[in-house]
């Protein structure tokens, strides 16, 4: 009985774990466009199978059965929305998104109705993000404007950044802490918040030359940055690892080619993010770029390639992914011109066929 209860055992890891490492595949696919619209600029998600994003002229974007299908929707402004984000609330889900001129709209029904927030004002807003830490919302746009909220996005109160007139273009938050990237001239600045401030704090360490930051996304306690070079445009990806909230210093990671980027994310294979640790995970990064491209890495940003070309060469503006677990391979989207969503198929291939006939391509 121990001899085969220890077979039993390998065969288990072999097919969870070894196996995947190798046999993992997949490609990108068009699921909709609309030739003439505008664009799609962010996206977010409540789960493996619902997801939301926002675009040019104000639109609202729905997406249902793990973003094979999607419906457009208007909302009560006609602004490009940049961000969007969702908020679990204690008594409704709330979604948040913010655009050009100080634009803020709030829906409490999931897109079905939206409320156009008093603007605070009227400077380009870039980002928002929900701190997993104290359920704040946090807004941030050009010149420093940066502002939080503790009623699920009703109300907005200023924060100060001692580095003042910083273009803020992106913000991620993870239950090690709120992470804020801007730009100041011809450097990158990447900023810890701490939330029970009326300050944001410059800090030694924080400062990047000659980088125009685009992107932050956060993976298993390491704080990514996407940008290009001041002079060459040069794509470059860097990263601090961080410990309660705190940031180690800048490592290099990556020089690309001169190509604007516009988005990156990383897909998390068997729970590896989230604080799910597993056995072998498998990371994917994904970067997308304004001319359409979108480049994979799978050896945490040290190589990359070229996986797919749009055949018009439209920008591609954001990358969403919804980490895996277990024998759930998860979910990834772009989001482009045209109103154009991409996504992407999971495929463990030559191993148990019967889960691939399952998958939600």
């Amino acid at each position: 009985m121990q001899i085969a209860d220890k077979s039993n055992f390998f065969k288990t890891l072999l097919i969870l774990v070894i196996l995947p490492l190798f046999l993992f595949a997949g490609e990108w696919h068009t699921v909709s466009e609309q030739p003439g619209a505008g664009a799609v600029n962010a996206l977010t998600s409540r789960d493996f199978n619902q997801f939301f994003g926002v675009g040019d002229k104000g639109r609202f974007y729905r997406g249902y059965d793990s973003g094979r299908y999607w419906e457009y929707l208007d909302t009560p402004t006609n602004v490009p929305l940049n961000d969007i984000t969702l908020f679990f609330g204690s008594f409704s889900d709330v979604l948040i998104a913010v655009g050009k001129n100080g634009q803020i709209i709030r829906s409490e029904d999931l897109g079905n109705s939206w409320t156009l927030i008093d603007t605070v004002t009227n400077i380009n807003f870039n980002t928002v993000e929900f701190d997993l830490n104290n359920n704040l919302v946090w807004i941030g746009g050009d010149n420093g404007e940066l502002y939080n909220s503790n009623d699920y996005g009703i109300t907005w109160v200023r924060v100060v950044l001692e580095n003042d007139n910083l273009d803020i273009q992106d913000m991620v938050s993870d239950y090690d802490g709120l992470f804020l990237a801007g730009i100041k001239n011809d450097t990158s600045f990447v900023h810890t918040i701490q939330s029970f401030q009326p300050y944001v704090q410059f800090a030694a360490g924080d400062t990047i030359p000659d980088v125009l930051v685009k992107d932050l996304t956060y993976s298993q306690s390491v704080l990514y940055i996407t940008g290009n070079e001041v002079g060459t445009n040069n794509a470059r990806l860097f990263s601090r690892f961080s410990s309660l909230g705190m940031l180690d210093f800048l490592t290099d990671e990556f020089t690309g080619s001169s190509v604007n980027i516009t988005g990156m994310d990383i897909f998390n294979f068997f729970g590896a993010d989230q604080k799910q640790k597993a056995a072998a995970p498998i990371d994917i990064m994904w970067i997308t770029t304004d001319i359409g491209e979108i480049w994979e890495s799978r050896d945490l940003g040290k190589t990359w390639q070229t996986v797919y070309v749009d055949p018009q060469s439209r920008p591609l503006n954001t990358v969403l992914t919804g980490s895996g677990f277990q024998l759930e391979l998860g979910q990834a989207l772009v989001g482009g011109a045209d109103d154009l969503f991409l996504k992407y198929s999971f495929e463990l291939l030559f191993v148990a066929p019967y889960i691939n006939d399952q998958l939600n391509y």
